[in-house]
């Protein structure tokens, strides 16, 4: 019966050990992907909902759109940071508008 006992501790201590050695995603150790769709979801600049960030043939492809140019500088340089580790795309676009830092609504054009 002792031998069963230890059998079956060493069986749970075992499956215990995998369990908690589960990888979780953090800076130090999630996939490239993961850690720059992180970094695109916490820039505060950035309205993240509309920039998708996948991976197509080992390549990660940014897509969707933005709101100004400003915005898309803020993309490249994510993507800058990333450059070393993997392939990358952009197929952003921007939408359109002024930035909030143009001053044109005071021009006035006359012919």
């Amino acid at each position: 019966m002792s031998r069963l006992t230890t059998v079956a501790l060493l069986l749970c201590t075992g499956l215990l050990g995998a369990c908690a050695a589960a990888p979780t995603v953090t800076d130090e150790d999630g996939t490239v992907l993961e850690r720059v769709r992180q970094d695109v979801r916490l820039e505060p600049m950035l309205e993240s909902s509309r920039v998708t960030v996948v991976e197509r043939d080992e390549v990660i492809v940014f897509g969707g759109s933005v709101d100004s140019l400003e915005d898309l500088n803020i993309l490249r340089d994510i993507m800058e940071e990333f450059g070393d580790e993997a392939l990358l795309e952009n197929n952003v676009v921007v939408q359109g508008g002024a930035s909030d830092d143009d001053d044109d609504d005071d021009v006035e054009l006359t012919n």
